[in-house]
């Protein structure tokens, strides 16, 4: 009997080996050399193997010094003139053999030893605290430690530690209790000095990391009293981007943090000691020159640092970080991530503009228990990585996860694919001021807090908080209103948390599914009693989900309500929903529930949702109106211009939803074709004309209706849905109602029983004829075949009187009514 084998790729086994250098130099050699080898890739037991042995002297500084000395010239001379000078690849593979030859000792012997094959990579962690000259220390830190081959046929990826290594794993009480669920990787990106430098771009690298289950914040161009916010919350990973330096002797390091100061890393040793202490793991100073920093804070014990050992041009510490990030959220090591990414700048050709300059990032490392990974970051020590299907392990059936990801997908496809990320507002990002609200809502038991004249009841959050972090502190059963003014970005916050719930949901089945939901539509349906059937309902319509599935993940609370536009609501059936949404969340305790409204609706209801917190979002400043400009590039030169003169415009710009609309409506035009105007609603009609007349250019050449027609039926379609309460358009919300006048109505009331006329008719003919046809024994055949065709023919000849004296009547119907109707005979009311 044969049987069939089925091939699937080998997998790839981390090794780790330490290599720890003795007191010497290269001018005399190095006497203690020890090379630890490690199969299981940590130090957990003692090491498989352990090697002893010497370095020769070698004139491996002078090799470096002399790459160094042409590269550091080249990249000079590249951010002056953005050219470039002449090949330096034989200097810099000369420097790469050197380093082989050198090591070549405890090559052979690793070898010999390791049984390795090609999935298997190899981390390599170089410790130098032995080595008491600074000098010798410095040149060792310098040298391209990843191009040692020491396995020929796998991959090494390596770091140095400069003081012995911390075999004990730093974990917090929040980081055990974290372990337990999965939560959002906090990242805190620090925008230093730009001059000469494109910070924007970093920035958007690692907002990148948002639909990736990360939480990021910014501080930018920070003051030094602004790094407090080191202090103030838990950060996993601290990225650095801008200018820097390292002291003659490496021993320190510079951050250029704005245009005025300049800050000795060492005076962040308290802060950074808090954060690691509070669960930092990784600090990536994405900047110029920077062993000196990480030298610098090495004692602290933070796991990872990542620096850039030379000047690095803008443009390739940009993509560095890309391509970094980009390979470490998706599962892969540190040490893999930073691998890759060098391996992704060379296929980009930066090796050829400037040679060497992908050795110079290296991974500083204190900590040698285990890999750093995303996953790990995030509290997942297995499981399903979000996009795999259904394991048997899984508590939820086959079934329902099928479902499940059928609703996450209808949710992601509608509103994020098909809202968020289409809007300007998520191409040109605006990081929105927020605020709390603590009297907006109602608190449990009814509690009144007694405060002093001093304590406000609106706290202004810190400058980067997200939406995402505030709704994570309010722990499980948590419920969050949102109010804003018009156009201040209530909707695309409410998406961007979706957007972010989503991916929980994905990654982890125990969490409920976030749904969005669009409140304009309470009270329309005369059935709907409650608002769970209302929620059945809109689950039916919007989502094609069966009533019966709709109930059951209800009463199982297995849904995150999004519920959009509170305000849209009719004025006269606002406080009934506010009071549903109450004595749902009253009933359905554990239902976690997000609610959007305009604050002025809000705050004139009777009554105050029975909410755990309350977010409102600020007006725009003027650096965040500038960024956002800036952004937008040479498009919207003339709206620059315009802003500083024009009192109107700056009015309307404070708002996300004016700034896209002057995006749009105003990119591309000269500071001529913008005329000035004194008052806001001038400014405010001339900028919306210009929207409308721009939307309607990019439509097709020759379109099917005219652009006075269409305005003519969007002007319709628009009053009706404000008459209805309504901001999404459904055909089969449609009703007579909608018509535009009496006359209208009349006919389509006419219209509406002269058909049904014609059909009672004509069923009752043709049914007739069918019944006679079945039952009648009078018939004149002589054959079966003769009756069969004859009861047919007598079919087909009552469907047709039918069809036809039904087609009379409901017209003689509609020509009566309407005959009627003119003379006064009907009445005028419509109902």
């Amino acid at each position: 009997m044969n049987s069939s084998t089925y091939y699937s790729p080998p997998t790839a086994m981390e090794k780790l080996a330490i290599l720890t250098i003795g007191d010497g130099n290269f001018e005399q050699g190095f006497d203690r050399i020890t090379l630890a080898l490690y199969e299981d890739g940590e130090i957990t037991q003692p090491p498989s193997y352990r090697f002893s042995g010497q370095l020769p002297p070698s004139a491996i500084p002078q090799l470096y010094q002399q790459w160094q000395k042409q590269y550091q010239g080249k990249v000079r001379a590249a951010f002056k003139s953005g050219k470039t000078r002449s090949s330096m690849v034989e200097d810099a593979q000369q420097l790469s053999d050197r380093l082989n030859q050198w090591l070549e000792p405890f090559t052979e012997l690793v070898s010999q030893t390791l049984q390795l094959t090609p999935p298997d990579e190899i981390r390599l962690i170089v410790q130098t605290h032995q080595v008491t000259d600074e000098k010798t220390q410095k040149h060792l830190h310098q040298l391209p430690w990843h191009e040692w081959k020491l396995a020929r046929n796998c991959p090494t990826e390596a770091a140095i530690c400069f003081i012995p290594l911390n075999a004990q794993k730093l974990q917090n009480k929040e980081e055990t209790e974290d372990r337990q669920r999965i939560r959002r990787v906090k990242v805190l990106g620090i925008l230093g000095d730009s001059k000469d430098l494109d910070l924007e771009t970093d920035r958007q690298i690692v907002q990148t990391l948002r639909g990736k289950g990360g939480s990021y914040s910014f501080l930018d161009c920070p003051k030094t009293a602004d790094l407090v916010n080191i202090w103030d919350k838990r950060w996993d990973i601290i990225c650095f981007s801008g200018h820097s330096k390292s002291a003659e002797n490496a021993q320190t390091g510079f951050l250029f943090i704005n245009h005025q100061e300049t800050l000795d890393i060492t005076e962040l040793r308290n802060a950074l000691t808090t954060a690691r202490n509070q669960g930092l793991k990784l600090v990536i100073f994405n900047s110029c020159d920077g062993l000196g920093l990480a030298k610098a804070i090495a004692d602290l014990n933070i796991p990872y640092t990542i620096v850039w050992r030379e000047p690095v041009p803008d443009l390739v510490a940009q993509r560095f970080l890309s391509h970094l990030l980009q390979s470490f959220t998706t599962g892969k090591s540190l040490n893999q991530s930073m691998r890759e990414a060098r391996e992704k700048l060379q296929l980009e050709g930066v090796e050829k503009q400037y040679p060497g300059v992908t050795r110079s990032p290296v991974i500083c490392q204190n900590s040698a228990t285990e890999s750093l990974t995303w996953n790990g970051l995030q509290g997942r020590t297995g499981g399903r990585i979000a996009g795999e299907s259904w394991n048997k392990a899984s508590q939820t059936s086959a079934e329902d996860y099928k479902f499940r990801q059928i609703l996450l997908n209808k949710v992601r496809n509608y509103w994020v694919k098909g809202v968020l990320e289409k809007s300007l507002y998520n191409q040109v990002l605006i990081q929105l001021g927020l605020e709390q609200h603590i009297d907006a809502v109602e608190h449990p038991w009814r509690m009144a807090w007694e405060t002093s004249d001093s304590l406000e009841q609106t706290y202004i959050l810190p400058v980067g908080t997200r939406i995402i972090d505030q709704f994570d502190e309010l722990g499980k059963g948590r419920t969050l209103l949102i109010l804003g003014e018009p156009g201040s970005g209530k909707t695309i916050t409410l998406l961007e948390l979706a957007r972010d719930l989503i991916t929980d949901a994905e990654e982890d089945e125990t969490l409920p599914m976030p749904v969005v939901f669009n409140l304009s539509t309470w009270g329309s349906e005369k059935r709907v009693k409650t608002f769970v059937d209302w929620l059945v309902e809109e689950l039916r319509r919007g989502y094609q989900v069966s009533k019966a599935l709709a109930k059951k993940w209800i009463e199982n609370q297995e849904l995150l309500l999004l519920l959009d536009g509170l305000d849209e609501v009719k004025a006269e059936r606002r406080d009934s929903c506010l009071n549903a949404i109450n004595q749902f969340c009253q009933e359905f305790g554990n239902t976690e529930i997000v609610v959007c409204s305009r604050i002025k609706d809000y705050n004139a209801l009777s009554n105050k949702l029975k909410f755990q917190g309350a977010i409102y979002l600020q007006a725009l400043n003027q650096q965040q109106i500038d960024r956002y400009l800036n952004q937008a590039g040479k498009d919207l030169t003339a709206v620059r211009r315009l802003l500083k003169e024009d009192e109107a415009m700056r009015e309307l710009s404070t708002t996300p939803l004016m700034l896209n609309i002057m995006f749009l409506a105003y990119h591309r035009m000269s500071v001529e074709e913008l005329p000035r105007m004194q008052s806001i609603e001038e400014r405010r009609k001339h900028l919306f004309d210009a929207y409308i007349q721009r939307m309607f250019e990019r439509r097709q050449k020759n379109p099917k209706y005219s652009i006075k027609q269409s305005l003519r039926w969007l002007i319709y379609l628009a009053q009706k849905m404000v008459q209805e309460s309504q901001t999404i358009f459904y055909v089969e919300n449609m009703q007579p109602t909608w018509l535009s006048n009496e006359l209208s109505k009349r006919i389509y009331l006419a219209m509406k029983f002269s058909m049904l006329f014609f059909i009672i008719i004509f069923f009752w003919h043709s049914s007739t004829g069918l019944v006679i046809a079945i039952f009648a024994n009078d018939f004149d055949y002589s054959t079966i075949q003769e009756l069969v065709c004859q009861k047919i023919v007598f079919i087909i000849t009552c469907s047709v009187q039918g069809f036809f004296l039904g087609l009379f009547m409901g017209l003689f119907f509609l020509i009566v009514y309407t005959f009627y109707y003119f003379l006064g005979f009907i009445e005028d009311d419509f109902s």
